[in-house]
């Protein structure tokens, strides 16, 4: 049989598209791929140290779990308390004197580790996680309730826990 010019052609392209046809095969699968792969690698986004320290104070309503003054145990001045963060602002149960009904907060700094609240006490976060809060300031008064000692000066540590 003889070959006719459209058959020898065919063959031809036949063995030619034989080594071919995994190279257009790996091109097509990469053309398809590289923008799916692409599309997936975004920038990681940045989380301040801030934003990570608010997302935890706001997530509980903190329950005091015990106190000290200058290292001396107190808890018991101060049983019942509780503390609430939104993004600004503060309530407390059972604090006062040292601890105002509400009040506004910020942050002193970027680490996030300095709570300033609207009354000038500056609060250092000494520990933070989903389940713990130790705030540490500097009380400077002394006063006196119906019977006993409202508050006492001195470096106070609270531990509060979820």
């Amino acid at each position: 049989m003889k070959s006719t010019y459209f058959g020898s052609n065919m063959r031809r392209w036949a063995i030619e598209a034989h080594w071919f046809s995994p190279i257009v095969t790996m091109l097509v699968v990469t053309a398809i791929a590289a923008p799916l792969v692409l599309a997936g690698c975004k920038e990681d986004e940045v989380v301040l140290e801030t934003d990570r320290v608010r997302k935890l104070l706001t997530a509980n309503t903190w329950t005091m779990q015990s106190m000290t003054v200058d290292g001396i145990d107190k808890t018991a001045s101060y049983a019942g308390l509780t503390l609430k963060f939104d993004n600004t602002h503060f309530t407390t149960t059972q604090g006062s004197p040292v601890w105002p009904a509400s009040g506004l907060w910020t942050f002193a700094e970027d680490s996030g580790t300095i709570i300033v609240r609207d009354d000038d006490v500056e609060m250092t976060i000494q520990e933070i996680n989903t389940d713990k809060l130790v705030l540490a300031f500097t009380w400077t008064e002394t006063t006196l309730g119906p019977g006993r000692l409202s508050s006492t000066s001195g470096e106070h540590v609270f531990t509060f826990v979820k």
